[in-house]
């Protein structure tokens, strides 16, 4: 009967698909070698809703005014999170880096630097930030002093006798030329760390966070600026062992406060058997924030799981027994609002996991995932709720009229239909969020089929670039904007015009500032093997803030499942003693709040309310109180506006939860 219904699924027209709640993934046997692969079809009834089809997305035209900053035939920036590429100064000059590829083999890399001022660029192809032999995988940053250098934190070969990550300080605003400083290694012989994302704080504090590359250990390491060349400590700090190559850093713009995202797998590092070898253990994942508020103490050893997905449970009925069926994957941002607090925007996809494992099947225990279906959805430090940012939940098949399934293009390798978000604010204190968005039938069809599926030709998508923005801290998002219209079906290597990797300065004045990738051909030459490089161009995009549309909020889905023990507005974690502080309502708030804990058993605690350096503003309670959840009103007429903790304590063991005040 089972493989009856698998059949019939596969027959049901894409329309009835939509009626009828069916959804299209593909099962648990993709190999996970560089990207997944189209395959068989599976019939689900999970909560969410795979629509074959999208009706038409907005199609401005190009919104704003771009410009050419270089070019390269390297077309594949990332195979994680890319870092942030543009940086704009006090000036409101432009400072940008990019990987060049010389010739279509790409044996020849190099990270290079670009500055705009005054609408001129300083070199039509940029300059070299190293003297390496091979360069790339960088991000930007701005020294901390009046002159506004450029930064750029990079990995190169041909420095010393192994790969190793650098840090590039240019001599003078806009000079374009580079004196190198080595960020620290292991000790070993397979010791260096690579893909280094770097940041500075408003005071000078370097942070940067890179990945072992042999060990695949994600760590960290720090100094001060200095008006001599930074000194690094001789070893890097480790923070987590890695899946996949997914993390971001982020430091204030006001403070010291500093924060590290990445992408850690559900199910242990390394892989457990039975997901060794398969896409799905590189998908399943939760998001994991590690912070200091002061630039120099991190939670290293205890970071936070802001999307702690719901397991699997086969004690439960129905389809709750699935548990999440959102799992976060590689595509991710993180940044610091004004006020201090933390935001970060993720990407994901869908996943069905069995509650029941069958130890005699060498495969993962999933009935099936999507590779091109995907939301992104936003979390925030302010309230630890997870909204909907971006709706990509659509197939990119195309059928026949028997509806059999003729060709399935896809964005391409650790891509989905939306994917790639950056995050910036504006001086009003709205949120923008740019992101990649592939829309159905604007692909290429000459990659060459599956050798397993000879009557499944598999494509790539031609990427779009799109911008949504949030007036309320990003607990709803306006329909996207489309900033671009360059719809290039079907075509030839080198023809076709596809947006790909966006990345935004993030402290936004009038104007969005966006760089990109225009690749003229979809896929990676590296990640595909039938793909082909192309020169492509390097785009610089201005867009005014007031051309992004605010006519219409969407309503995206919930990212848990609808459980009655946890929730997306119901996550804070027990302490050791037992206790636990829900929420604060609402917050930010102008005089009064409530505050809701629970307590396991009774016992006694110390609810209490400090300023952010650490003083203690006011006592809400003390003494003996029983198990259960309670709610305590806080009067706050005579604090002034800022950001406090609230601190429930007790048996040695504490909880704090921050709020802000505004006036």
């Amino acid at each position: 009967m089972q493989i009856r219904l698998i059949i019939l699924s596969w027959l049901i027209s894409t329309a009835a698909c939509a009626a009828t709640n069916l959804v299209y993934h593909a099962p648990a046997n993709i190999p996970a070698y560089k990207i997944a692969e189209a395959e068989e079809i599976y019939q689900n009834s999970r909560h969410q809703t795979l629509r074959p089809a999208l009706n038409s997305p907005r199609r401005d035209p190009i919104l704003g005014e771009t410009s050419v900053a270089g070019s390269t035939f390297t077309d594949y920036w990332t195979n994680g999170v890319c870092g942030r590429m543009i940086i704009v100064d006090r000036l409101g000059e432009v400072h940008i880096t990019y990987m060049d590829g010389y010739d279509s083999s790409q044996s020849r890399r190099q990270q290079k630097y670009n500055w705009l001022s005054q609408g001129e660029w300083l070199d039509a192809d940029g300059v070299l930030v190293s003297p390496g032999t091979r360069s790339g995988f960088g991000s930007i940053a701005l020294s901390p002093d009046d002159e506004q250098r450029g930064i750029v934190f990079c990995h190169s070969e041909g420095i010393i006798n192994h790969i190793t990550s650098i840090m590039c300080i240019d001599f003078g605003h806009g000079w374009g030329a580079f004196e190198v400083v080595r960020l620290p290694d292991y000790p070993d012989s397979n010791g260096s760390c690579i893909w280094p994302q770097g940041v500075i704080s408003p005071r000078g504090r370097i942070h940067v966070a890179y990945n072992r590359r042999n060990a695949a250990l994600l760590s960290y390491t720090s100094t001060r600026w200095s008006e001599n060349l930074p000194n690094f400590p001789e070893i890097p700090v480790e923070i987590s062992p890695m899946s996949i190559n997914a993390y971001r850093i982020a430091r204030s713009l006001n403070s010291e406060r500093a924060a590290i995202v990445f992408s850690k797998s559900r199910v242990g590092i390394p892989a457990p058997p039975e997901w060794e070898r398969f896409a799905a253990y590189q998908q399943n994942n939760d998001i994991w924030l590690a912070k200091t508020d002061d630039g120099r103490n991190w939670n290293f050893n205890r970071p936070t799981n802001i999307t702690n997905c719901i397991a699997v449970d086969a004690n439960r009925e129905g389809d709750l027994a699935y548990g999440d069926t959102f799992r976060p994957f590689v595509n991710f941002d993180v940044i610091f609002d004004p006020d201090d607090f933390i935001h970060i925007v993720f990407e994901a996809r869908g996943m069905w996991e069995l509650p029941v494992y069958n130890p005699d099947e060498d495969r993962p225990p999933i009935r099936g995932m999507t590779v091109d279906a995907s939301y992104l959805f936003h979390w925030s430090e302010r309230d630890s709720i997870i909204s909907a940012v971006a709706d990509g939940w659509f197939t990119q098949q195309i059928r026949n009229e028997n509806d059999s399934l003729l060709l399935w293009p896809q964005p391409g390798a650790w891509k989905s239909n939306v994917c790639a978000p950056t995050l910036g604010f504006d001086d009003n204190g709205d949120l923008y969020c740019v992101f990649n968005y592939y829309p159905r039938e604007d692909y290429n069809n000459y990659v060459d089929p599956h050798p397993n599926f000879p009557n499944i030709i598999v494509g790539r998508c031609h990427g779009e670039i799109a911008v949504t923005v949030s007036e309320d801290n990003g607990r709803s998002w306006y329909y996207p904007t489309m900033i671009t219209e360059t719809h290039t079906p079907l075509a030839e290597p080198g023809e076709a015009m596809c947006e790909v990797y966006p990345t935004m300065n993030e402290d936004i004045d009038r104007d969005l500032h966006i760089f990109y990738l225009l690749d003229r051909e979809a896929g990676s030459a590296i990640q595909d093997e039938v793909a082909q490089n192309t020169l492509n161009e390097v785009i610089y995009h201005r867009v005014p803030c007031d051309l992004v549309r605010r006519d219409s909020i969407w309503v995206g889905p919930n990212f848990h499942v609808d459980l009655p023990i946890q929730s997306a507005k119901h996550q804070a974690d027990w302490t050791l003693a037992g206790f636990r502080i829900d929420n604060i309502r609402p917050n930010p708030f102008n005089s009064r709040a409530v505050i809701a804990f629970e307590l396991r058993n009774k016992q006694n605690i110390e609810l209490a309310v400090h300023s952010i350096d650490g003083r203690q503003t006011a006592v809400l309670f003390t003494g003996e109180s029983a198990a259960g959840r309670h709610q305590v009103q806080w009067n706050a007429d005579h604090l002034p506006a800022g950001l406090y903790f609230v601190r429930l304590s007790a048996e040695n063991s504490s909880a704090l939860k921050k709020v802000a005040i505004i006036k």
